[in-house]
Parts: C-alpha cells; structure tokens; sequence
C-alpha cells in the first residue's frame, strides 16, 4: 500500500470518531481534549493484550515476552523523540507525568541543597499547577511567572525569578488553550546554568513540533498517549541521565524504581505506535493543520464582528485556534455549536467542567468577559476543510443567536 492510500485510510479511520452512527457526520475539533484511537494503535494493543499475557518482572517465558514487547516500546518512543531508551519512564499520562517531574523533581533538588524555591508560568496546565500548590503547602516558594498578551515567557523575567537560585522551573512547550510555542530551549539552558531542573510539558507537541530530547535542553519532559491516538491512561516521561526524581510511591523498582507498581505493557505498545506514526507525519501534517487552522481564523473574522484571536502570532502550534466573542458566553456557545455538529470546547478541558475564566487567558491580560467566552478549536488527523467550512457557518450562526437573545441586543 502506497504511503499516500495509508495516510488516506488513517484519516478515514479518524473519520469515525464524529460519525453518530446514523451516517451523520459531526466535525470533531476537540482534539487537544483527547484524539481519535487510531486503527494502527487499537491493533498492536489488542495484540499485545492478547498474545502477551506475562507480567516484564517475572522470569518465565511470558514474562520475558512481556518484557521484551515492553522494552521495544521503550526504544520505538525513544527514537522518535531523539532520546535514550533508559530515559523513558511510561506513566499513567501526562498528570502523572507531571506530577512525578514537579514534585519528584523539586524535593530531589531541594534535598541536593538548592533553594526550596520553584518557578512555573502562570500559563501551566492545571496539573503542574496543581503540583506547585503541594510543594506550597511543603514549605516551598513557589514563584509564578506572569506574561505579556502574546502569552510568551521572557527570558529576562525568568532571569530576575532565578536571582536567588531555584530547585526546578516548568514552563510548557505548546500552551493548551491558546496554542503558543514558548523558548524552551533559550529557557532550559537559563534554568540549568543557575544550578535548577527544567521540566517541560510537550503532551500538545509531539507529532505537531520536530523534537529532540538531546536538543530541548530540559532535564524532564512529559507526554501523553491520547493527544496523538494512542490509547488514555497511558503517557510517559522523559529523565535525563543524571536527574533521578523522588518517586511519588514506593514498593517495587519498577521503571527504574520511579514508578512502581505493574506496566500496562499493551498502552506503552500502542502509545509507541501511535507516537511513531505522529512523529512520521511530522512536518507535512502540521503544514496542512496550520493552513485549516488559518482558513477558519481567517473565516470566523470575515463573517463574526467583534472576534478577538488569542495568542502569539507567530510562535504557536499548527493546529489550535483560540477565539472569544464579544456579547457571547462561552459555554452556551460550545452547546449551540454541539447541536450544530460542531464539537469544541472552552478553554482547558480540565477546567471547563467548573465553568470558570480561563486562567491562561486571564494571565495575558484578556478582560474576564472575554476569557469567559473563549471557544479552543483543536484540529487533528481527521479534520477536514469541510469541517473548518461548517466550524465557521456554525459558530456565526449560534453567535448571532446568543447576541439577539442577550440584554444589550449585540455586540457588547
């Protein structure tokens, strides 16, 4: 089969995620929430479900096939990332991934003497913010770095939270909400030349950005299966050499002791998989994502008054888009669209649920009526043009609506 009729079937499969099964077509463009399971992936992880039964830390047959399947994940996810197979630590997800590479990181460092301090954006996902705020409560100082309405983290202003030294700095790679493309690397060699651990969130880059382990700079990086059609529960990450975090749990030497308990041995598989085709994609999808992601910008201003763009124009991902608009709530929105066919979300997936602000939007200085009624559209392996076409129709529509039925009749 050609490479063309592979892609071709790839996209097909992903197709079925937003049919209703009445061949109704819905167009799905919540992929930063979670993505379609691939038909590659879903084989090698029936496969390996199946046919691999042992657990890797046996010593029999079945658990030296368990083990071996296991260990080529390792190394298939390692070379698309441009690191050692050693340095891969898989995890339950991204949160978990996090949250091993704050904590674990920051009590490591600050039990090798450095400052009990620890720096992140104020722009981080909830779960490393989330891990801030329990090395707060441990006594830690936790600094949190404020942005400019690009959404971009200065270099000088890490400098100045550097100046009396740190044990570790987080700062995302790709912003969830807003798509924005941060100087990891410029950051990374900041941090580590004062003496602190780097860690990055890359879950909404891989397959999207070319990455290099060896060339980021980070000491920690975190990932996640289903942000590129792998299975959920499953995410891995990256160690350095050198840099051992405190384990969140004790009780068994698993992954090199700092994850212990049983591997899922056919999410890692299928996570690699999945990982490896999203990597092979690499620069040819993201150039097609980035031009539907520029077609509905560009539609949603042509055909909505009062449409505000969020995000730094030029250092942002391919394949996210985030858009308020005046005289509209957010969350009605989303519905409108939902009965229209179209799937989008507010802001964070982790934090619409409570019908809050967006706090990245908040930290660039975007006025809290606004932040409220920001729409994220997230384009995947699936999206069509038909889909951005009927995203554009349909968001006019619903604004429209929700403008007439509000008091002030309009455009606030």
């Amino acid at each position: 089969m050609s490479e063309q009729a592979k892609r071709s079937e790839r996209v097909d499969g992903a197709h079925a995620w937003g049919s209703t099964g009445r061949g109704e077509r819905r167009a799905y463009l919540d992929h930063c929430a979670t993505t379609p399971l691939r038909r590659e992936a879903a084989e090698v992880f029936q496969d390996v479900l199946v046919s691999v039964p042992g657990d890797p830390a046996g010593l029999h047959r079945s658990a030296r096939a368990a083990r071996e399947a296991l260990q080529e994940a390792r190394r298939c996810l390692a070379r698309g990332l441009g690191a050692l197979a050693p340095e891969v630590v898989f995890t339950s997800g991204a949160t978990e991934a996090n949250h091993l590479a704050v904590l674990g990181g920051a009590r490591a460092a600050a039990r090798a003497g450095r400052p009990r301090r620890v720096v992140v954006s104020a722009l981080e996902h909830s779960t490393v913010l989330g891990a801030a705020a329990v090395l707060e409560d441990e006594g830690f100082e936790v600094v949190r770095l404020g942005v400019g309405g690009s959404g971009r983290v200065e270099p000088d202003s890490l400098g100045r939270a550097l100046g009396r030294g740190a044990a570790l700095v987080s700062v995302m790679l790709v912003n969830h909400e807003v798509g924005v493309v941060q100087p990891v690397a410029v950051l990374a060699a900041l941090a580590r030349g004062r003496g602190a651990l780097f860690h990055t969130d890359a879950a909404l880059a891989l397959g999207r950005l070319p990455l290099a382990f060896a060339e980021m700079g980070a000491d920690l990086v975190s990932f996640s299966s289903h942000k590129v059609g792998g299975p959920r529960g499953v995410g891995a990450l990256l160690v350095r050499e050198g840099v051992r975090p405190v384990p969140l749990w004790r009780g068994g030497d698993e992954e090199r002791g700092l994850r212990p308990g049983a591997r899922d041995v056919a999410g890692a598989a299928a996570f690699a998989r999945a990982a490896t085709l999203a990597v092979a994609e690499g620069v040819v999808e993201a150039e097609r994502l980035a031009r539907l992601r520029d077609r509905l910008e560009a539609g949603l201003v042509e055909r909505i008054s009062g449409v505000h763009l969020h995000g730094d124009r030029r250092h942002r991902a391919p394949h996210l888009a985030s858009a308020s608009f005046e005289g509209v709530e957010g969350e009605g929105l989303v519905l409108l669209l939902d009965d229209a066919g179209v799937e989008v979300t507010t802001g964070s997936a982790c934090a619409n649920a409570d019908h809050l602000p967006s706090h990245v939007l908040l930290a660039m200085g975007v006025p809290r009526p606004l932040a409220q009624a920001s729409i994220r559209y997230s384009l995947g392996l699936g999206t069509t043009g038909g889909d951005i076409d009927r995203a554009v129709e349909g968001t006019a529509a619903a604004v429209a609506r929700l403008r007439a039925l509000s008091p002030s009749g309009g455009v606030e």
